[in-house]
């Protein structure tokens, strides 16, 4: 039996997808760290996707 390119690329994604749930306690936690560090209000206006790594690494 052989894949092609769609099926492989497929079963790739839901072998390293992680759970949607995942995914938005990290944007939970990524907002709660900025209000944490009084930072929050720099970030108004955006949406938690465009609030990037960087900003929330340096806490």
């Amino acid at each position: 039996m052989t894949l092609n390119s769609l099926q492989l690329s497929w079963a790739i994604q839901q072998a390293y997808s992680l759970p949607d749930d995942l995914y938005q306690t990290a944007k939970i936690s990524k907002l709660l760290l900025l209000m944490e560090k009084g930072e929050a209000a720099d970030f108004r206006g955006r949406s938690l996707n465009e609030i990037d790594n960087h900003s929330v690494n340096n806490l």
